[in-house]
């Protein structure tokens, strides 16, 4: 029941963004492929994609490229219409609060510790089938040119960006509840853009295998401090 009911709050926001993910990102890598070769010479040596130089031919390295920004800006969407605690459910399209569904969910027998917990979770799923999707549609399209597709290299990129949901949606849930909507959403949004350069080498020192170890356990241990202490803090609000 606790699983059906996240679906339901989810379903409208899930169903429009893998959509437009797909459809978006296809168009875009079929844009990538008609581009001049001085072109993608260009946009292969930009610094946020140093990791990539050397592992692939300008095709490749410009797929990835392209791959990781249009990923990092469905983390951005991602990370606002997924995000939830499961208790004070609102509609991310008006804003408005939904106190039906509020009270519909304390109803349930299970803990508030319970449903935040699952929220989370479901929060990640969707966002990690979102992300792969767009992995999926990308290498799709370039499969039709005759360059060999680094399927493994997008799905590495993948999986790193589908934490870095995992960890804004977090920090929003947190943060709007610590400071209230206003002013956690201000900060979220800061803080996600302040911090594009490092989500982009994370992606592509994840892509080549390259992402250092001490630099993954310090990125593991933050998040499980931002997911304690958004469970915390959802559990603890009155509501």
């Amino acid at each position: 029941m606790i699983w059906y009911r996240h679906w339901l709050e989810m379903r409208a926001a899930v169903m429009a963004s893998v959509l437009t993910a797909i459809i978006g990102s296809f168009l875009q890598v079929r844009g990538l492929l008609g581009e001049s070769g001085a072109t993608l010479a260009a946009r292969a040596d930009r610094s946020l994609f140093s990791a990539l130089t050397g592992s692939f031919d300008t095709p490749q390295i410009n797929l990835i490229a392209f791959h990781e920004e249009f990923t990092w800006y469905a983390i951005l969407l991602l990370s606002y219409i997924l995000s939830g605690d499961g208790l004070k459910t609102i509609s991310h399209w008006t804003g408005l609060g939904l106190p039906g569904a509020t009270q519909f969910t304390l109803s349930l027998p299970v803990s508030r510790r319970r449903v935040v917990i699952t929220r989370i979770i479901s929060t990640y799923t969707v966002g990690a089938v979102a992300l792969f999707a767009i992995a999926a549609t990308n290498a799709a399209a370039f499969s039709t040119t005759p360059h060999a597709v680094p399927l493994v290299p997008l799905l590495r990129a993948s999986a790193f960006a589908s934490l870095l949901v995992l960890f804004w949606s977090s920090m929003f849930v947190m943060l709007t509840v610590i400071l209230g909507k206003g002013w956690g959403t201000a900060m979220t949004a800061i803080a996600m853009i302040v911090s594009t350069p490092a989500g982009m080498y994370g992606m592509s020192a994840s892509a080549t295998g390259q992402l250092e170890v001490g630099l993954l356990l310090l990125f593991g241990v933050v998040l499980g401090f931002v997911l304690a202490g958004t469970i915390a803090a959802a559990v603890s609000e009155e509501i």
